[in-house]
């Protein structure tokens, strides 16, 4: 009995984990596609890259699903205050 129960709770943590990294991935296609049509942001963004490589690999280890939320929060606020301060 406790062995289903764990083994449930295990298949339960791997359908979620799958659809976290499906969101992570969505959004960051997103991002990427509204870039794609606004040149001023996209030029302004990669300048922020350039001056701040720490809010790339940010970015980046959000891409790849590293670092905690509490750190993709704060990076993501990081950029928003740079690309504002523009």
């Amino acid at each position: 009995m406790l062995s289903t129960l764990v083994s449930a709770a295990v298949s339960c943590a791997r359908v979620l984990l799958g659809m976290l990294a499906a969101r992570r991935l969505l959004l960051m296609a997103r991002l990427m596609l509204f870039m794609a049509k606004h040149r001023h942001l996209r030029h302004r963004t990669m300048q922020v890259f350039q001056s701040k490589p720490r809010s790339f690999a940010a970015m980046l280890a959000l891409h790849v699903g590293e670092g905690s939320t509490r750190d993709h929060i704060s990076s993501g606020i990081a950029l928003g205050w740079e690309l504002l301060k523009a």
